[in-house]
């Protein structure tokens, strides 16, 4: 399937905006735990390995960042009547 052509930021409101970057950090999570869990399968029984280090810290970072523009978000598109991305939307 064909991925979508990403919208110009021109072309975008902020409230758009707003919501692109949060399911952009969404996506980004996703990517993260799965790039994660394919260096820990490609070195099994190693306790250290630095890229799923790097790896995990970085998806730590991120879900963070999600976590606090959803809930912020969402309270705002809720008091505002403005459409938000639900989570299986992404």
């Amino acid at each position: 399937m064909p991925r979508p052509k990403a919208v110009p930021a021109t072309d975008m409101n902020y409230w758009e905006m707003a919501c692109s970057i949060l399911v952009g950090l969404r996506q980004a999570v996703s990517k993260a735990q799965a790039e994660h869990g394919a260096i820990r399968a490609a070195n099994p029984g190693k306790m250290f390995v630095s890229e799923a280090s790097i790896a995990a810290d970085t998806c730590d970072v991120l879900r963070e960042a999600e976590r606090v523009l959803d809930r912020e978000l969402s309270k705002v598109a809720r008091s505002s009547s403005l459409p938000f991305p639900e989570q299986g939307n992404t």
